[in-house]
């Protein structure tokens, strides 16, 4: 029996290939079309897009984070530094002269206890004796989008110096405010006073003195340069250790 596609020659016969399968295998050869390799690109790019979006998210909060964070330890240091000093406010290398001992002799405190402002400012000023320095005249001020501080050792009223880093931080207000007691709480027209041991040349209580218990409120707000939606605000209450002896003449009390 002769085998199929064989001839009698025994040389292989070319058999023709039916339309279907030839169609078939031509089919399976042909690879992608233009449209399928659009859609795979649309697709491709849709997920680089949102891949590359929550990056610059994750980036864009990153740095937010590390503004506010800046922000408020460099606002935090200067307000800490502030309250340091104004705190320090009236302290004496000699506060026994300004003892009385009962005939007089105690002298008036001067401008050192002097503590400003007045009435609510951007600017305090005051003085304290250290050891080696002498009790000039120190302060805060905010001077254009910075919170300057003046230091015995520079000398002038006009060197100051930033306390504050205009690079990261941009200061847009500073608002100082005294909250000064007197103790005894005057209670009324005539308050009580601090006794002394003689009255008044008048005969009454008016040149005693009293204890003025001073606070100075130190409000602070501010932003970051490159970042003006990250804003921190710090208050603080400053209690200065040495309160204001309140001499109404040139001695403490009468002699």
């Amino acid at each position: 029996m002769q085998p199929r596609g064989i001839d009698r020659n025994g040389n292989r016969m070319l058999t023709a290939i039916s339309p279907p399968l030839r169609r078939q295998r031509r089919h399976a050869q042909r690879g992608l079309s233009l449209v399928e390799l659009l859609v795979g690109i649309a697709v491709g790019l849709f997920v680089v897009a949102g891949a590359a979006m929550m990056t610059g998210n994750q980036l864009a909060d990153n740095r937010r984070m590390l503004s506010e964070a800046q922000v408020q330890q460099d606002l935090r240091a200067a307000v800490d530094i502030m309250t340091r000093e104004v705190r320090r406010s009236g302290a004496r290398r000699n506060p026994h002269t300004l003892v009385s001992d009962g005939a007089g002799t105690g002298s008036n405190p001067g401008t050192i206890d002097d503590i400003t402002p007045a009435t609510p400012g951007s600017a305090t000023t005051f003085r304290y004796e250290r050891v080696g320095t002498s009790s000039g005249a120190l302060g805060y001020r905010l001077q254009g989008t910075a919170v300057q501080t003046r230091m015995p050792a520079l000398g002038s009223a006009a060197a100051f110096q930033d306390l504050t880093d205009t690079r990261s931080m941009v200061v847009e207000s500073l608002t100082i405010t005294p909250m000064h007691t007197e103790e005894p709480t005057p209670a009324g027209p005539a308050p009580s006073r601090l006794p002394c041991p003689k009255l008044c040349p008048d005969g009454t209580s008016n040149c005693w003195p009293l204890i003025r218990v001073r606070a100075l409120s130190i409000d602070v707000q501010a932003r970051a340069v490159h970042d003006a939606s990250v804003r921190r605000a710090l208050s603080t209450v400053v209690h200065p250790r040495n309160n204001e002896l309140v001499v109404v003449g040139s001695t403490i009390c009468p002699a």
